[in-house]
């Protein structure tokens, strides 16, 4: 069937399930955080610790290693997940799309960042204390020359294909298609329980309230229950205030086109596209 911008319902649903979804997007980003540590552990062999901190990391280009063991952690678990279960990959909404949808990605970026700079006011005004300046960690600090080539594509290329299909490719539509009360319960306690005790109460009772709302809608609404608890934990992964909020309200918009097109690559043109100012205004014009 022809594609096209206008909302699509999604017709096949997807044949893994809410537990699935919430535990193996778990361990995807398991595995890519400890994936991480491999690079570090073999440049043990040929140097200390000390100069792994002070120098070796601030290389653009290990930042880049380590951007695509990363990302290649958390592709490879869904990957060898959909394998072993005999899942097909046409599930992940990949198929070729139209250039129109080039429109929709912009403006729902434009929307997107205006609701980002209404929510940042707003969160700053209830709460004083909040940092919207605080500088997000994107590594590639000292990139400069045919290392920008470097942080572009470590930043604008991997992280928008990588985190779209395992956040809306895969846990998200797993809980879309396949809502389970209980299942989201328990996990989303358990969540709350492990934000609390790493980053702190304030941020386990808002994973709370943002899971306990998609529980209550997620009867009638299983799909803005599934888009709730995948943007939160989206937001999650990012581990800034500032960063986390902005990244929450990006997951929305990032479903909204991935929804009205039926397509992956929508969600992750977008993604590229917010990742691309971000990067024009950081090492271009900031320089």
């Amino acid at each position: 069937m022809a594609q096209s911008v206008s909302h699509q319902t999604h017709t096949t649903k997807v044949p893994w399930h809410a537990q699935a979804s919430f535990s193996i997007t778990t361990a995807a980003y398991v595995v890519s955080q400890l994936a991480t540590t491999v690079p570090l552990l073999f440049a043990l062999l040929f140097t200390n610790w000390d100069y792994i901190q002070t120098t070796l990391l601030n290389q653009p280009w290990m930042n880049f290693v380590l951007t695509g063991v990363s990302a290649l952690g958390l592709g490879m678990v869904i990957y060898l997940f959909t394998k072993y279960k005999k899942y097909r990959l046409v599930h992940f909404k990949l198929q070729r799309p139209p250039l129109k949808i080039l429109w929709l990605v912009a403006g729902t970026y434009i929307v997107y960042l205006l609701a980002s700079i209404v929510v940042t006011a707003v969160v700053q005004v209830m709460f004083p204390g909040f940092n919207a300046e605080q500088e997000q960690l994107v590594g590639y600090d000292n990139a400069e020359g045919w290392q920008l080539a470097l942080a572009f594509i470590g930043l604008v290329i991997i992280p928008p294909f990588a985190e779209e299909f395992v956040f809306r490719g895969f846990l998200y539509q797993g809980l879309r298609d396949n809502w389970h009360k209980q299942t989201v319960v328990v996990w989303g306690l358990a969540i709350a329980v492990f934000v609390g005790a790493v980053a702190g109460w304030v941020a386990g009772v808002v994973v709370a309230l943002g899971m306990l709302i998609a529980v209550i809608i997620g009867r009638k609404r299983p799909m803005y229950a599934a888009a709730i608890v995948t943007s939160v934990l989206f937001g999650l992964v990012h581990m800034q205030w500032n960063v986390a909020i902005d990244t929450f309200l990006l997951s929305f918009a990032l479903i909204y086109v991935f929804e009205k097109t039926n397509n992956l690559w929508a969600a992750i043109a977008l993604h590229a596209l917010k990742n691309g100012i971000a990067f024009i205004g950081i090492f271009i014009l900031m320089q």
